[in-house]
């Protein structure tokens, strides 16, 4: 809150004056470049801005903030996806938060330890996964949104797509 000055590069011509905003710009309006998208949760959790976006443990873009929905039900997460990983985001892609560590125990089943990686409990993040052929759906355009899911289905793992990356 309070006044502040943000200024991003643009494009064109040099300018001598600027025109000021009432509001600062939307998060989605931070990164011109790549695929930003927005991945709805009922709460924030661990996720920070700068964690990583991962396929296949391969960061391929990363959170950039987060705010409360219009009506205040559930968290928006900000996302940017980095050239050249834009192709591997369509309509079905699924994401999950892949910080921390789940932990699965019973009596005769004993204990199960599911995490992404080492570096995830440290460092937190979202990993994701697409589906093969039609299931994959369309290519995602900028600001689409998609549920964050709280854990990984072991079947996403299995999925294998081919995408060509640009």
């Amino acid at each position: 809150k309070g006044p502040y000055i943000a200024i991003l590069p643009g494009e064109g011509t040099p300018v001598l004056e600027l025109e000021a905003l009432e509001e600062p710009p939307s998060l989605m309006d931070e990164v011109r470049s790549g695929l930003n998208i927005v991945l709805e949760a009922p709460a924030l959790g661990s996720l920070k801005p700068t964690f990583p976006v991962k396929y296949r443990q391969v960061r391929v873009g990363r959170v950039m903030g987060s705010a409360l929905s219009l009506t205040a039900q559930e968290v928006y997460i900000f996302v940017n996806i980095e050239e050249p990983y834009i192709a591997l985001i369509h309509e079905n892609t699924v994401f999950w938060n892949a910080s921390g560590i789940n932990v699965d125990a019973g009596i005769f089943s004993g204990v199960q330890i599911y995490t992404e990686s080492i570096e995830s409990i440290i460092a937190g993040g979202i990993a994701l996964a697409t589906p093969e052929g039609k299931e994959m759906g369309a290519p995602a355009n900028p600001g689409h949104h998609f549920v964050l899911q709280d854990k990984m289905d072991e079947g996403w793992l299995a999925w294998k797509p081919k995408i060509e990356l640009a």
